[in-house]
C-alpha cells in the first residue's frame, strides 16, 4: 500500500477519479527489481497486472528452437504488462526483464476481482484502458511488419 498520488492518472488508470485511484492504491503491492531480474517469465502464470512506476523492462521471447532471445519491445514508466494473461487467463507469452533499477505496482488477480465487485465502473475503465493499449500495440507491430516488406 502507498500514497494515492503514486497511481498515475493516465495509462492503465486513465479516467479514474482521485477517490477511485485512492481505493485502488490500497490493493497494490509494490515490487522492486534490479537489472537482469525477471518480473515475469515466458510460460509462467502471471499473478496479475504490473504497472511500471519507474525504470525500464525488456520484453522478450525465445525463438522456436529455444536457442535465441528475440527482443520485442522496451516498456517504460507509465506502461504496464501482464494484461494479456489477465484478460485471457493464459501463461505469460513473453519474459519481462528489468533493464535498470525499477519499481512496479502489482494488482493481483484476486484484487482485480475485488475491484470488479466493489466498484464495477472502475473495473470497466481499467479493462477499457487495457484494450486501448493492446490495440495501439497491435497497430504499431502491424506497421513495423509492413515496413519490413
Amino acid at each position: 500500500m502507498f500514497a494515492d498520488d503514486v497511481l498515475p492518472p493516465e495509462g492503465l488508470f486513465h479516467g479514474l477519479s482521485k477517490d477511485e485511484l485512492k481505493g485502488i492504491s490500497l490493493r497494490v503491492a509494490v515490487k522492486d527489481y534490479h537489472p537482469g531480474e525477471t518480473a515475469l517469465n515466458e510460460g509462467q502464470i502471471s499473478p496479475g497486472v504490473f504497472f511500471i512506476m519507474n525504470g525500464r523492462f525488456e520484453v522478450s521471447k525465445k525463438s522456436p528452437d529455444g536457442k535465441k532471445k528475440v527482443v520485442l519491445a522496451t516498456l517504460v514508466e507509465g506502461e504496464f504488462f501482464g494484461e494479456i494473461e489477465f484478460l485471457d487467463s493464459s501463461p505469460a507469452h513473453a519474459t519481462l526483464t528489468a533493464l535498470e533499477d525499477s519499481r512496479v505496482g502489482l494488482i493481483e488477480y484476486r484484487q482485480f476481482m475485488e475491484i470488479k465487485n466493489t466498484n464495477p465502473q472502475s473495473f470497466i475503465l481499467i479493462v477499457l484502458n487495457m484494450a486501448r493499449c493492446l490495440g495501439k500495440r497491435l497497430r504499431q507491430k502491424g506497421d513495423e511488419l509492413v515496413q519490413r516488406l
